[in-house]
Parts: C-alpha cells; structure tokens; sequence
C-alpha cells in the first residue's frame, strides 16, 4: 500500500511525498527492493546523488550477486547513474576517478544480470568512449 501510494506520488512529481511512503514501505519490509529502487530514483532527480548510491548498493546486496533479469539490471543502470552523476559534481579529481570506476562496475554488473540490457550497453560504451577521449586529450596535452 506504501509503495502504491509512493508510486502514484513519484508519478504525479511530488517528491517529498514519494520519499516518505517509500521509507515507510521499506521500514514496514527492509527487503523491499523495488521501493529502495523507487526511493534513489527520487533522491537522485533531488540531486541527493550519495545518498542514491548507498540505498541501491544496498538493493542490489539484498537481490545478491547472481540475481539475473531486469529488475537487478535496471538497479545496477541506476547505480552507474548515480556514480556519474556524483562524479559531475565532485571537485575532487581523484574521487570522480574513483566514482567513474564504480559506474563502469555498476554497468558490467547490469550486463551480467541482463545481458541483452539496451540501456546498460549504452551507458557503458558512452563512460568507456569518454574515457578514451580524456585519455587521449591528456596524454596529448601533456
């Protein structure tokens, strides 16, 4: 009934609302996955990268490792999402490194799970394009 409720209020754009019935859905089953995916999906269009980070890391280790199929795959998508999106608005060089190593992990990820993923094979070729292309400007540059 949370979750619905949460779904119909993420739907409507109503983020504050949606936040609450999804930790309320989580609080009620703290295995509830798709209300933890629903949940970081919000705090990420908030901007609350870190935050999505953590609730989807710990989505994904309820599903396991091995889980296959969409559901772990569109988390782990979500979770490269989120690395990136965190690595745009750190300062720190040598953590946006560290964060866009974990977006590429998070991609692989999703492709073990789903290997057919559309969406993962696309964040994925355009994180190892784009590296590339900064790889080769720096060592032009240099």
């Amino acid at each position: 009934m949370l979750y619905n409720k949460g779904t119909l209020h993420m739907q409507l754009g109503q983020g504050d609302e949606a936040m609450e019935m999804f930790r309320g859905a989580i609080a009620v089953d703290p295995a509830h996955v798709k209300a933890m995916g629903n949940l970081a999906a919000v705090l990420a269009a908030s901007k609350r990268h870190a935050e999505a980070v953590v609730l989807l890391e710990r989505a994904l280790t309820t599903l396991t490792d091995t889980a296959q199929g969409k559901l772990p795959a569109d988390l782990a998508v979500a979770l490269g999402g989120a690395y990136e999106a965190a690595s745009a608005s750190d300062e720190e060089p040598a953590s946006s490194s560290t964060r866009l190593q974990a977006a590429h992990r998070a991609y692989r990820r999703a492709l073990r799970a789903h290997p057919s993923h559309s969406g993962a094979k696309a964040h994925l070729a355009r994180l190892v394009r784009s590296a590339t292309i900064s790889y080769s400007f720096a060592k032009f540059s240099a």
